[in-house]
């Protein structure tokens, strides 16, 4: 009859009048009005519930949907948390992996980038560029990282060019002082920063100190409670012994670790219009002439040589110009043929030879090809490291005086081919190579241990194609007491 008795009187005997003890029990207990009163069973008698009261029943689902609430807020799926209510064996995978597409991805992304913002250096936090205006005029400008953005460029404040200008007839000269303005189109070019952003070199057609058609100058963070400006007066890169810049135009210098320059020139020996030079900054003496005493002086100073051309990895008949990258990277721009349009930004292929074996550890042995902080990579048939590839010893050099009192491994590595001992000796002789070269830039022998490890340690197991080949013909160069 559909009847739901809320609850069952169990005695232990026969009751003689059960109708008497069901209506006496109603009278007292049946209710609202009656509800949480406290029973007083005889006899052995026992209260047994069969139902939930409507006000726990409500708790219970209420609790439910504060669980499932709780989710939605945090996009939590309810299976993590316990509630399997609607998990199914089908369905929980796709759950899990919404979960950290939709969930903790966006989070993750949010915490990276703004440590990225917290961790930037002063250095990485400023741009500087080169802006010209309506006059054709070409200044320096520069911006500042803040709350992820970059601010208002604003020009730079440089020694000697802070003369008031008068405009004249569509064009700017400056009333009196040092100026870098003259017939109108002039000015900064493609700047770049060296020394930890103290130092900033660019090019310009400078009336003055110039050696002709563009050259490439350089300007020092202004120190000091007399600096007049941010910056100092700006000062040509060329020596004027040994010369950087030449009548031509050198334009797009790139600094690397403060030691080497990449520049580009159309200067006559070249292999097309513009081609890529490398030079590096060395200490060099020169007899300069004591006027007061009249004596020949010897003299040291910073000197950056006389720029070399790059091999034909890197220049053409075309134009080639403006080289930048870092230690995993290089690219620059060229409008040879091959390309999308007229100039394109490329990326230098390898040298890449196809003998049929490895040299033998008495030939000469092969130049670094690449440098990633810890890696030379090796390849065949090549005696002597070009010039453009001492950038990357430098850079291993610097990194290196970071630990003092380190040990370093200097390790090497061939490839498979060839058997166990011929590798290994061949190993050795390369990591031997290499410790030799960072002891002649400064690295102390007692702190590096050069070994051979043959092909037991490959980058890439099984390698099948030359490239794959090419990445365990290395050097490693590791911390051994960190």
């Amino acid at each position: 009859n559909g009847a739901r008795p809320g609850g069952v009187l169990e005695h232990p005997g026969i009751l003689k009048d059960p109708e008497k003890l069901r209506e006496s029990w109603n009278q007292v207990y049946q209710g609202t009005r009656n509800s949480h009163k406290v029973a007083v069973l005889e006899e052995g008698m026992k209260y047994h519930s069969i139902g939930i009261a409507p006000e726990d029943a409500q708790f219970l689902e209420t609790r439910k949907y504060q669980v499932n609430e709780i989710c939605r807020i945090f996009r939590v799926p309810p299976h993590l948390v316990g509630d399997l209510e609607r998990a199914t064996f089908s369905n929980i995978e796709h759950q899990s992996i919404e979960f950290v597409q939709h969930t903790i991805r966006p989070w993750i992304v949010r915490w990276e980038q703004a440590i990225a913002r917290a961790l930037l250096s002063a250095e990485e936090r400023t741009i500087y560029f080169a802006r010209i205006d309506e006059l054709g005029n070409s200044d320096l400008y520069e911006a500042q990282m803040t709350g992820g953005q970059f601010s208002t460029p604003k020009l730079m404040s440089i020694e000697g060019l802070e003369k008031l200008r008068k405009n004249v007839k569509g064009s700017s000269t400056v009333m009196a002082g040092w100026t870098y303005r003259y017939n109108r189109v002039s000015g900064f070019y493609n700047p770049t920063i060296a020394k930890g952003g103290n130092r900033i070199y660019f090019s310009a057609d400078f009336p003055k100190q110039s050696y002709g058609g563009r050259d490439i100058w350089y300007i020092d963070r202004a120190k000091g409670s007399e600096a007049t400006a941010e910056w100092q007066m700006p000062k040509n890169a060329s020596d004027s012994v040994v010369r950087l810049n030449s009548k031509s135009k050198e334009d797009y210098p790139f600094i690397v670790a403060d030691t080497v320059m990449y520049l580009t020139s159309d200067r006559a020996g070249g292999k097309g219009g513009y081609d890529l030079y490398v030079s590096h900054l060395r200490k060099m003496e020169f007899d300069v002439l004591d006027t007061v005493d009249s004596v020949m002086k010897k003299v040291k100073r910073d000197v950056w040589t006389e720029p070399i051309n790059l091999d034909t990895t890197y220049n053409t008949k075309s134009n080639d110009y403006n080289l930048i990258g870092n230690s995993k990277l290089v690219m620059f721009m060229s409008n040879r043929a091959g390309g999308k349009g007229r100039d394109d930004i490329w990326l230098p292929q390898p040298y890449r030879a196809d003998p049929d074996f490895e040299i033998s550890p008495e030939m000469a042995l092969v130049e670094p090809k690449g440098f990633h902080w810890v890696l030379f990579f090796f390849d065949f048939n090549k005696s002597e490291m070009k010039p453009e590839y001492l950038v990357q010893l430098d850079e291993l050099v610097s990194a290196m005086k970071e630990f003092p009192g380190a040990l370093f491994e200097i390790s090497g590595h061939t490839d498979t081919r060839g058997s166990d001992q011929y590798n290994m000796k061949l190993s050795d002789v390369r990591a031997k190579y290499v410790r030799k070269l960072l002891i002649e830039r400064g690295i102390k022998a007692e702190d590096m241990v050069a070994v051979g490890k043959g092909f037991h340690d490959p980058v890439i197991p099984n390698a099948q194609t030359e490239p794959e080949h090419e990445q365990n013909r290395r050097v490693d160069i590791k911390i051994l007491n960190e």
